[in-house]
């Protein structure tokens, strides 16, 4: 029997999406000697003086990334998925019947969008306030220049990292979903994990490859949790449509 094939993770998508969240990351970066050259460091006076500047860093940042600006670039990523889902559920579809027109999703769209841009204006707001934190910390606490210099710096490579983290769990999430309303539009009761077949493939994942699971019920049991491909945490599993005379 012929072979239907997963729909393939949007690779590319979500490197431009993680590329578009260390711009953002970049831009709010703060250079610590800023915070850290005025000479009345060990004054205690001087806390609210570098508290202002931390407010008025906060917001040259938030003037430069407005929030019509976030939801615009969101969007984009969006629409540059749905048509890359589009694209290939056209394809794996074309096997069973001659066309189909997958119907837009409006809610779906709107949920990963405000979802989205609440996970990125966080990364500012945590930043910002541990900058200040840490400043306010280190002047109480009497802490050398060179190792608050050293602290900011870290806080700039955590916000990183968990833009990294952003860009990479919501593409795979929102993947899932689309698929997952597409199968169920065509009419697809069942369907297959499929995993992407890797080393980055947790253990839990790569087990039930291949086992069979309701669209409509409440997901398959993975490593105790009740789960759809792309639900899981960083997860970028597929499903394969259960069709008569398609294995």
């Amino acid at each position: 029997m012929p072979r239907l094939q997963p729909l393939r993770y949007p690779q590319r998508i979500e490197a431009r999406y993680r590329r578009l969240l260390h711009g953002y990351v970049q831009d709010m970066k703060v250079d610590p000697k800023i915070l850290t050259s005025d000479p009345r460091w060990r004054q205690d006076a001087l806390a609210d003086d570098l508290a202002d500047l931390v407010d008025a860093l906060r917001a040259r940042f938030r003037g430069l990334w407005s929030e019509s600006r976030i939801r615009a670039a969101v969007e984009d990523i969006y629409n540059r998925v749905n048509k890359q889902n589009v694209r290939q559920f056209n394809v794996q579809w074309s096997k069973v019947i001659p066309s189909v027109d997958p119907l837009p999703d409006p809610e779906l769209k709107a949920a990963f969008v405000n979802e989205n841009v609440r996970l990125i204006k966080s990364i500012d707001a945590r930043y910002f306030d541990e900058i200040e934190r840490l400043v306010l910390d280190a002047i109480a606490n009497g802490t050398r220049v060179e190792s608050l210099r050293d602290d900011i710096r870290g806080r700039y490579g955590v916000s990183k990292s968990r833009a990294s983290l952003i860009a990479r769990d919501q593409i795979g999430k929102v993947v899932g979903q689309m698929t997952r309303k597409r199968q169920q539009d065509a009419g697809v009761e069942q369907a297959t994990w499929s995993t992407s077949l890797d080393e980055r493939v947790r253990r839990t994942h790569r087990e039930v490859e291949g086992r069979k699971y309701d669209l409509n019920g409440p997901g398959l049991l993975v490593g105790g949790k009740r789960l759809f491909p792309g639900q899981d945490y960083q997860c970028r599993c597929s499903s394969i449509p259960v069709v008569p005379g398609f294995i």
